[in-house]
């Protein structure tokens, strides 16, 4: 049995190989040989945020083939736009909680990469601002009073 061994290079990265036997019965496999650059996060980090406010952040990735898209391992309360990688809350974030996501991007060349975050929603706290009010005359023997006011 002969067999012909025939390799075409598609494209950077992807090769086509095909066995064909003298018989004309034909075997062709598709292999991916990596170029080396890697798919990345460029933005991805933890964020704090507060009570009763909308969140919306972009994540971005990076890679020498172009993204396909982004995903999340949870989406009852968060959405990820799929070729965006925009977050967004889609329920109230009304409660104290830290929200651990798991983040997945690929590209076209089919590698895939993900990693986990938190978003920690927390209370807003409020600012003290005290306003000074003085009485009393300064250069007399008279008794001086301060009232401190805070807000």
């Amino acid at each position: 049995m002969k067999i012909k061994t025939t390799l075409i290079l598609l494209f950077l990265g992807m090769f086509l190989v095909s066995f064909v036997s003298a018989d004309t019965q034909q075997l062709t496999m598709r292999f991916f040989i990596p170029d080396g650059e890697e798919l990345n996060f460029d933005n991805l980090r933890n964020f704090e945020h507060y009570v009763g406010e909308d969140f919306s952040k972009y994540i971005t990735a990076s890679s020498s083939y172009d993204i396909s898209s982004y995903w999340l391992n949870d989406t009852s309360t968060f959405n990820i736009g799929e070729i965006t990688g925009l977050i967004e809350n889609i329920s109230n974030l009304n409660t104290i909680e830290k929200y651990w996501l798991q983040i997945f991007v690929n590209d076209t060349s089919g590698a895939e990469i993900n990693e986990t975050f938190f978003i920690n929603v927390k209370e807003k706290t409020a600012t003290n601002i005290c306003l000074y009010k003085k009485f009393g005359v300064y250069n007399t023997k008279l008794p001086f009073m301060k009232e401190v006011n805070c807000v």
